[in-house]
């Protein structure tokens, strides 16, 4: 897939290989996943430099 800037209020479906990762989510609970740019150089840096 090619890369591309996202668009601000617009639904964006991504596909992530977690690995071996496991939550218990209880009924009427809500996930939040949120990734940074920590894991440099497994997952790629964001310079936050697109101008778009």
């Amino acid at each position: 897939m090619p890369l591309q800037a996202l668009t601000a209020n617009e639904a964006t479906k991504f596909e992530l290989n977690l690995g071996p990762t496991a939550a218990l989510v209880p009924k009427n609970h809500k996930l939040r996943v949120q990734i940074s740019s920590s894991d440099f150089p497994h997952f790629a840096r964001n310079l936050n430099t697109d101008p778009g």
